[in-house]
């Protein structure tokens, strides 16, 4: 649904374009992506508002998206699976409570995963450096680490969930996957 419809949108301005500057295909996978973090964004933060639990959506939202950017992670086959996954996960996540023991355990074992196996799927899809990624990793997992002193259940749960879609089962393979 989400694919046709960017589909549609970039052939009408390939169309209209007059520049030229950029192919079919990538201005689809713009659209594409623009597209499916709007409705992921608007959705999740429509039923937080709904549930009760906005703030709490909005941190696990931001924090998954921020950790998303910065290590990379699976992608999924289908925009709407990508949309329907992301949305129940931000929005479960202010509702399940964590012991202090099971924070920090999710904190250590995200900062392990982020260490062990980012960046995860950026490489080849982003003009970035590795040198680049590498920062992007370190940043990661310095966040990941400032939460054993900030103590955020929301957050620990939120940057457990992201690294996790880091793994791709081949150790050092994570691009391939």
């Amino acid at each position: 649904m989400i694919e046709a419809l960017s589909h549609k949108i970039s052939d009408y301005v390939y169309r209209h374009n007059e520049r030229g500057h950029v192919s079919r295909e990538v201005m689809q996978f713009a659209i594409n992506s623009i597209l499916s973090n709007s409705i992921t964004f608007t959705l999740s933060l429509l039923i937080g508002l709904i549930d009760g639990a906005f703030w709490g959506t909005a941190m696990s939202l931001v924090a998954i998206a921020l950790m998303r950017n910065l290590t990379g992670g699976y992608h999924f086959k289908s925009t709407t699976a990508c949309i329907v996954v992301s949305t129940a996960a931000v929005t479960v996540i202010p509702f399940i409570p964590v012991s202090d023991v099971a924070m920090y355990a999710m904190n250590a074992v995200a900062l392990g995963f982020v260490i062990a196996f980012a960046p995860s799927n950026l490489r080849g899809v982003t003009r970035l450096s590795e040198r680049q990624l590498q920062r992007m990793k370190w940043v990661g997992a310095i966040l990941i680490a400032a939460n054993f002193f900030y103590q955020s259940d929301i957050l620990s749960l939120a940057f457990f969930v992201q690294s996790i879609s880091l793994i791709s089962g081949k150790r050092g393979e994570n691009d391939d996957a």
